[in-house]
């Protein structure tokens, strides 16, 4: 189940719902080699086991063209827009261990300081299975450690 959600988290960064305008020309450098631990997933809904998810960690690896943005794990490969603000959004839909189809939402950005770069989202999962839905929230953080 770990690595199923992981390769969540990251399926959906896969489509683009918008952060502002994409960046052009001036598009700074987010590429590199991420280290990303994603939270337990939390559940307002009482007896929802289509969302048992403890949360998991592992390698992100984010590539560039502008404001096109491919990150890959060693499961799954999404593709998201950065904007001019360095908001990133996505959803995109998947099948988790449960046989459960879920749509995935995000929102984040992305941060730097002197000697880092760090990604921070929030992830809103919505699951379905046998006509019964279930959503929750992760949120996962990224620290690149690499070029």
């Amino acid at each position: 189940m770990r690595t199923a959600f992981f390769s969540l988290a990251l399926a959906l960064l896969a489509g683009c719902a918008g952060g502002g305008t994409p960046c052009t020309t001036s598009c700074p450098d987010v590429s590199g080699t991420y280290q990303a631990t994603t939270t337990p997933l939390t559940s307002s809904m009482s007896g929802c086991a289509l969302l048992s998810y403890s949360g998991t960690s592992g390698t992100l690896y984010v590539s560039q063209q502008g404001s096109a943005l491919t990150l890959t794990s060693d499961e799954m490969s999404a593709s998201a827009t950065l904007y001019s603000d360095l908001l990133v959004s996505g959803n995109a839909q998947l099948t988790v261990d449960s046989g459960a189809t879920a749509t995935v939402t995000l929102n984040g950005s992305f941060s730097s300081s002197a000697s880092a770069r760090h990604l921070d989202l929030t992830l809103m999962v919505t699951a379905v299975l046998d006509e019964v839905s279930c959503t929750g929230t992760t949120t996962m953080s990224a620290f690149r450690t690499g070029p």
